[in-house]
């Protein structure tokens, strides 16, 4: 995220000395992309923050969980070489 002066000093170049986006990448150190945003960008409160998320974070195994329980508890009985790790 840039802070204000640097938007400002970017806007600057484009509008008022006529810098292409290329040549305001090289100037700043930003990426080309970065630069073109905060060209293009009249309103600044306009996206709001994003929402929290309350999507399940493993609900692709959630159809595994039960055998990989399984292969947990056995485990647990399992001589230390014959178990389930990490690597």
């Amino acid at each position: 995220m840039l802070t204000m002066t640097q938007i400002d000093s970017i806007r600057k170049m484009y509008y008022e000395q006529g810098k292409n986006i290329s040549e305001i990448s090289k100037i700043t150190e930003n990426d080309r992309k970065t630069v073109r945003n905060y060209i293009g960008k009249d309103d600044w409160n306009s996206s709001p923050p994003p929402a929290p998320g309350t999507k399940d974070k493993y609900a692709k195994l959630n159809s595994y969980k039960a055998e990989i329980d399984s292969w947990l508890e056995e485990d647990k009985h399992a001589k230390r070489k014959q178990r389930h790790n990490a690597s």
